[in-house]
């Protein structure tokens, strides 16, 4: 689970940019709070919820 979390942390903005325009405001939270959970996962192994990740 760490080492896929790595692989999509890199790219995440071009993806999520992919599918949505960098205009789009919720966007930006929706990117920070993933790499949260990402990073998250890559320090513990584990998923945790958004609010935890945040945290």
């Amino acid at each position: 689970m760490r080492d896929e979390a790595k692989k999509l942390l890199v790219n995440i903005v071009e993806v999520t940019h992919s599918w949505m325009p960098p205009t789009i405001a919720w966007g930006q939270r929706y990117i920070v709070t993933t790499a949260c959970r990402m990073l998250y996962t890559i320090k513990t192994g584990e998923v945790t919820s958004k609010a935890h990740g945040l945290d």
